[in-house]
């Protein structure tokens, strides 16, 4: 039995009248088959749908409207539920570009979407142990397909980056992974990250290499939420598993991870759960050397040439020995920690915590 094939062109949506944009989407071309037998169900079975130079122009004010939310008129209480079914396989795509002004974010952002000229398998981005690993979780990765390039602001820090997507969404099979890999550099923290999303429809879980770079941890609150304290410069690499729809909040573990800060090794296991009314922070530290120099930063001890390369004021007088910068007690009530005491250290300081 022939399936009915669906071709719709030049297909655009309107925004809303306190839009700065007419148009929120506009398609070049929409592609789709219809399953004959599930109508008989009453079930519109579409295993797959096509975009063809999908454009959009996302917009989010402060008090929260945004143009992706649509309102509906309210449903008669004493209608009938509707006996039709709506199952929507899979969506695929092609280059497209994408604007994002989120004042709440306080995000600008400008994203282009490209085919690459050949398909990469997910295991030369991730590596063999790590494609093996995915694939033990259920359905393996699909290839990636796609180009990313990403330029603007987030948190109102600059934002640049690039990245490689696969090319089919899974909207039915919420296990069916879908392969991210991006580099990306916002203000002074570099971002690295490869690995799969799974249930994107709804932004269900990660499971990603991520590696972290920067002048201080601190710098990380503005773009994460996470309060942390200064610190020398710091590098770090591990792997993030992140359940976005716990509920007690949503959950990062960021697993096994080894880095660097300032001269100081730190390896690990940290969870963040995103709770309400405050988030938490736990985990356990370990360390094989750790130097005094790097904890200068904690107390505010650390030179004036240090502060101002890690983005800070010089505020120590050179006439007075102990420090004079403020603690900013003010993120000590955006979030509560428990973390074990750093063992295993060569350093005395190890006896201290």
């Amino acid at each position: 039995m022939p399936w009915p094939h669906v071709v719709a062109e030049d297909l655009s949506l309107g925004n809303p009248d306190w839009s700065k944009s007419p148009q929120m989407v506009n398609l070049k071309r929409v592609e789709l088959r219809i399953s004959p037998l599930a109508l008989l169900a009453r079930r519109v079975v579409i295993p797959r749908i096509d975009l063809t130079e999908p454009n959009a122009t996302l917009e989010r004010l402060a008090d929260g409207r945004a143009n992706w939310t649509f309102q509906f008129a309210p449903k008669d209480p004493n209608a009938e539920p509707s006996r039709w079914v709506v199952d929507i396989g899979a969506i695929g795509f092609d280059k497209g570009h994408v604007t994002l002004n989120d004042q709440r974010l306080k995000a600008e952002l400008d994203l282009l979407i490209d085919p690459l000229g050949k398909p990469i398998p997910f295991s030369d981005i991730v590596g063999d142990k790590a494609a093996k690993k995915a694939l033990e979780k259920g359905s393996a990765p699909q290839d990636y397909a796609f180009a990313l390039k990403v330029k603007g602001q987030y948190h109102g820090q600059n934002l640049a980056g690039t990245g490689k997507i696969g090319g089919l969404l899974a909207l039915q099979d919420a296990t069916k992974p879908f392969p991210l890999q991006a580099q990306a550099r916002i203000a002074d923290t570099r971002v690295e990250l490869a690995g799969t999303l799974t249930d994107p429809l709804n932004l269900g879980a990660l499971d990603l290499r991520l590696k972290l770079a920067g002048t201080s941890l601190s710098h990380l609150y503005p773009l994460t939420g996470v309060t942390l304290p200064d610190s020398p410069a710091y590098a770090t690499d591990g792997h993030l598993i992140a359940s976005l729809h716990e509920p007690d909040g949503a959950s990062f573990r960021y697993e096994e991870f080894n880095g660097k800060i300032g001269s100081s090794d730190i390896h690990g296991n940290l969870t963040y759960v995103a709770s309400t009314p405050r988030p938490k922070l736990s985990g356990a530290l370990v360390c094989d050397q750790l130097l005094f120099a790097d904890l200068a930063p904690l107390i505010g001890a650390d030179s004036n040439a240090k502060q101002q390369a890690r983005g800070g004021e010089s505020k120590q007088p050179a006439t007075q020995v102990l420090p004079v910068e403020e603690f900013r007690t003010e993120r000590w009530r955006d979030m509560d920690a428990e973390l074990s005491g750093v063992r295993s250290c060569r350093s005395p300081i190890s006896t201290l915590i």
